[in-house]
């Protein structure tokens, strides 16, 4: 059907720092789940990898666009 989304170390290493954690609050989530899942040492919801690609893309990493991409992915 699609590439299933895949975490690695490379990618957890390309994260600004605190990402991981608002990533942790934004989807209801442990900051250590989160990390190990986009860092490939777990399988989880292929959305925390969806998210993080998006944040490690960013060019100007400032606290306002990353809350940006976290809005779309909140969970209530």
């Amino acid at each position: 059907m699609g590439d299933k989304l895949k975490g690695s170390e490379a990618l957890r290493d390309s994260l600004p720092y605190g990402a991981v954690k608002e990533m942790a609050l934004a989807f209801k989530k442990s900051d250590q789940w989160i990390a190990q899942v986009i860092a490939g040492r777990k399988i989880g919801n292929p959305l925390f990898i969806e998210c993080a690609e998006k944040i490690a893309a960013l060019e100007n990493r400032s606290k306002e666009d990353l809350r940006k991409i976290l809005k779309g992915y909140e969970t209530n």
